[in-house]
């Protein structure tokens, strides 16, 4: 459950054609958690959760319909489980480069 006091905010940034859309939760003017980011060129989407400065990214949405899961802190999340849009689901486990 959102507090009453959250509201939604979207910001634009990057230059040119690497412009991205950003979604955060604010509370009055200040800046919140960032929620999801959007790369406005490729069209890929990525999702997060946690506290301001801790987001971690749980889940990334690519153009060509392949969706990859996130697991770990942030900064030392790794791909679990990916899924194809032929409906394919690739499963991974360890750590992040090993």
């Amino acid at each position: 459950r959102v507090s009453p006091a959250l509201c939604l905010s979207t910001e634009l940034d990057g230059p040119g054609d690497n412009r991205i859309d950003i979604w955060r939760l604010k509370r009055g003017e200040e800046s919140g958690a960032k929620l999801w980011l959007r790369s406005l060129r490729s069209g890929q989407v990525q999702h997060y959760e946690g506290e301001q400065g801790a987001e971690r990214m749980v889940r990334m949405e690519l153009a060509d319909c392949v969706v990859q899961h996130y697991e770990g802190d942030k900064g030392a999340e790794r791909v679990v489980r990916m899924e194809l849009a032929d409906g394919m689901v690739h499963y991974y486990e360890g750590e992040q480069g090993a």
